[in-house]
């Protein structure tokens, strides 16, 4: 498989170093790639070319092509640069770069197009609409104004995937027969059910995410491929590693597709996943378009962390300390009131004078300690008891003993199944054809044809 390119990885289109230009859209970290050379890493694609046609706006204005092209690269390979961006665009080497142009949209994504072509190697992987968006933001910035950026960290999480290919070829055994590593994916999350004649995408892409260590959808909600739209990072484009979500049948129906994305392009994504004709297979399919069966696309989580870690949160021992302190405190405020109470409801009865007589004697000291405390004190530290109980109970549900499963999103699972249908994920895989026998006889061998034995009459 061709890799992919460090632009693409890191969602900027110009291969910018980082700086005034990229922390404007949300790039504030970077990754040191081949030759020391430093590039900024982006939210998303959109945010990238925005920040690529900032720089260009800011710095490369008034500069020849040539001059913008020798700066822009370092020096390195300017010719083959020049010669993509004269086939690709309107202008010569010998033209200038304005402010104008940048800004002039059509110009604009003309220009960086041309130059993310040449620092992929290939077509960069962004629609026109995309394209349109990004100098959207660019302009709204140069006008003074700000964008929303995404400031989950776009670091893609590819294990899950990487685990996935090293399945590549399992299917399901026709008959009766079941195939064992199919069932125990079944197992792993938690499913009741068990063969390898049940769809078994989702149960694939959850055990893979749960022996990578990230969160997963477990028992029969971890079923269902769609479910994993309400899973983890919602992201506006595809990143490698990240789950893609597809429709099947048809786009409102319950029934879909869930793999992993190992690369992409503008119009198609390459995916690896389970049961898709049957087996775990590399695929090609749609991206954008009529023919997309697209929904979403979502990066995994991490797995919640087990509770023999979460006691040791400061917050939460906090919290029990300050239980403890206060369960104290309201124990030797209140001792005095409720010995006065029994004293006084045995003075009033009757019984027992003598022990009434000893036991107010007893509490007369610490009756004299209550009395010193204000009434609100006590009232006051129940509340803060009941607060503190509340944040404890919280803290240790959010961070309890889990093995990563991810039991109650909002599922939507209650549409009855349509009528069977076949579609690009269950189009059988093509037959091997058997090796066809070539003969060893050489022409000399063959036997010359036959001739007709019908004679022409004389006339």
């Amino acid at each position: 498989m061709m890799s992919i390119p460090a632009s693409v990885r890191h969602r900027n289109s110009g291969a910018q170093y980082p700086g005034p230009s990229s922390r404007l859209f949300g790039g504030s970290s970077h990754a040191i790639i081949g030759g020391g050379h430093r590039i900024a890493t982006f939210p998303t694609m959109v945010d990238g070319a925005s920040a690529h046609m900032h720089l260009l706006h800011r710095v490369y204005a008034g500069l020849t092509f040539s001059a913008a092209i020798a700066k822009w690269s370092g020096g390195n390979n300017i010719n083959s640069y020049l010669r993509v961006i004269e086939s690709r665009t309107r202008w010569t080497r010998h033209d200038y770069v304005t402010k104008q142009l940048i800004e002039t949209p059509d110009m604009a994504i003309e220009l960086c197009k041309a130059m993310a072509w040449h620092e992929a190697g290939r077509e960069y992987p962004m629609t026109d609409a995309q394209w349109v968006e990004a100098h959207e933001q660019f302009v709204t910035v140069i006008g003074g104004g700000s964008v929303p950026i995404d400031r989950v960290a776009p670091v893609p999480q590819t294990a899950p995937l990487e685990m996935a290919k090293t399945h590549l070829g399992e299917r399901r055994i026709p008959g009766p027969d079941t195939n064992p590593f199919i069932e125990k994916l079944f197992i792993e999350v938690g499913s009741p059910l068990r063969g390898d004649d049940h769809s078994y995408c989702a149960v694939g892409a959850g055990a893979m995410l749960k022996r990578t260590g990230f969160a997963y959808i477990e028992g029969e909600a971890g079923q269902l491929a769609r479910n994993y739209l309400k899973y983890g990072h919602a992201l506006d484009e595809p990143e490698e590693g990240c789950l893609v979500i597809f429709w099947r049948v048809k786009p409102n129906s319950w029934q879909g597709h869930v793999a992993f994305v190992e690369s992409w392009t503008a119009t198609t994504l390459t995916i690896v996943g389970f049961n898709q004709s049957g087996a775990v297979t590399r695929m090609t399919v749609p991206r954008t378009g009529s023919r997309s069966q697209v929904l979403g696309y979502r990066r995994p989580v991490p797995n919640v962390r087990p509770v023999s870690e979460v006691v040791k949160e400061e917050s939460v021992g906090q919290k029990t300390v300050g239980i403890l302190g206060l369960l104290g405190t309201i124990y030797y405020t209140c001792k005095g009131w409720v010995l006065y109470a029994v004293d006084s409801i045995a003075a009033v009865v009757g019984f027992l004078p003598e022990a009434a007589s000893e036991a107010s004697r007893a509490t007369a000291p610490v009756r004299e300690l209550g009395d010193t405390v204000p009434a609100i004190v006590p009232i006051l530290s129940f509340i803060v008891l009941i607060t503190l109980g509340i944040g404890l109970y919280r803290s240790v549900k959010r961070l309890r003993p889990n093995s990563g499963a991810l039991t109650k999103p909002p599922y939507e699972t209650d549409i009855e199944p349509e009528a069977d249908a076949v579609d690009m994920f269950d189009a059988p895989l093509p037959e091997k054809r058997p090796r066809r026998k070539v003969s060893r006889k050489t022409d000399r061998d063959k036997k010359p044809a036959r001739k007709s034995s019908t004679r022409r009459k004389a006339a």
